[in-house]
């Protein structure tokens, strides 16, 4: 359609296919069948148009003119960018929403990220968290191991109770191992042996000391 029938009828919009040559900014330069325009992308076109590709425009009768769509993107390899203008949103309000990719997912964000869903659940071979500072609240955790090694410079705990149940305990310490208790118990069934380079046992009340028999030197 020519220039000239567009003037006379000024409410027509038209609609041809052609090649974007340039883009700066938002302004795209599309050459048509009927000459080159300047365009900008639809509201409705979300995959950003590159130069080269194959796009359809609608052209007003005032000489705006809109990028539709992208119909063919001949570069090989070129990455397809969805974009929106201001935020973006969506719903899916009778189903699910997936998103697949056979090379891998990103989202990046410098502001937060946020989950919030009735159930998460995470599966994958391998995993890792690099973080500087996480913060976990809940009521309840439950972990099944077949093996955890713990990395730490300090471990500060504050418990109202501890239970363990182990096959057998090693531990090291190359410094100095201290226990403030109001009352301790030990209970072994064989033998409970205790050894030092020098050895004081002080008590302020009364020290006792019972078996069938003991051996002093």
């Amino acid at each position: 359609m020519s220039v000239a029938a567009r003037r006379i009828n000024p409410s027509l919009i038209t609609e041809e296919s052609g090649t974007v040559t340039n883009r700066r900014g938002g302004e795209l330069t599309v050459e048509l069948g009927s000459g080159v325009v300047a365009a900008r992308r639809a509201f409705s076109c979300l995959v950003e148009p590159l130069e080269g590709d194959r796009v359809l425009v609608a052209v007003e009768a005032s000489g705006r003119a809109y990028v539709l769509a992208v119909l063919e993107r001949t570069r090989e390899g070129a990455k397809t960018t969805l974009r929106a203008e201001g935020d973006l949103e969506i719903q899916a309000p009778m189903g699910t929403c997936s998103i697949a990719a056979q090379e891998g997912v990103k989202i990046a964000s410098p502001g937060e990220v946020s989950l919030t869903s009735g159930e998460l659940s995470i599966n994958a071979l391998r995993g890792k968290v690099v973080m500087e500072k996480l913060a976990f609240v809940g009521q309840w955790v439950q972990g099944e191991l077949g093996k955890l090694k713990v990395l730490a410079e300090s471990v500060d705990s504050v418990v109202t109770r501890v239970s363990e149940r182990v096959a057998r305990s090693y531990r090291t310490v190359d410094e100095i191992d201290q226990v403030k208790a109001g009352q301790m118990d030990y209970t072994a069934k064989e033998q409970i042996r205790m050894h030092a380079k020098n050895t004081i046992v002080t008590s302020d009340n009364l020290v006792k000391v019972d078996g069938d028999q003991i051996h002093f030197g």
